[in-house]
């Protein structure tokens, strides 16, 4: 695993739905290892609305897509420590266009400076619209 290079793709993940799915299938698509950090219901609990599902079968979900190459939490408001620590090579980090850079960054602790010490791409993608899970919740 030391030498492969990955992507990583982190989020809440509450309710699975076709938006999560695109997010993981375009990461697939960098041709690297995907790994998925899952935040844990304590440190979703900081910045997102009650959830539906617990972190548990929030990790089974996500885990479970053909893509994922390892799954695991994150429970840490600084995604750069959570991704050291396991210490994957990573090259990429994927996140929606429902983000503006800044504002990742600002959630995730993620440094310009993190990133240049690793060769880290921070990688905006598209989201997919008309479905979110704070949506699906309200229905």
């Amino acid at each position: 695993m030391k030498n492969d290079k990955w992507i990583v793709v982190a989020g809440t993940f509450d309710l699975f739905h076709v938006g999560h799915e695109n997010i993981l299938k375009n990461a697939a698509r960098f041709g690297c290892k995907l790994a998925v950090l899952v935040n844990t219901d304590r440190f979703a609990a900081t910045f997102k609305e009650p959830l539906a599902q617990s972190q548990s079968a929030r990790m089974s979900q996500a885990g479970s897509r053909p893509q994922v190459d390892i799954c695991g939490y994150n429970d840490s408001p600084n995604l750069m420590d959570t991704i050291d620590k396991w210490g994957l090579d990573v090259v990429g980090v994927l996140f929606g266009d429902d983000y503006d850079l800044q504002s990742y960054r600002r959630q995730t602790g993620i440094t310009l400076e993190w990133q240049r010490e690793r060769g880290v791409a921070l990688i905006q993608i598209p989201r997919t619209l008309g479905v979110s899970s704070t949506q699906l919740r309200l229905k």
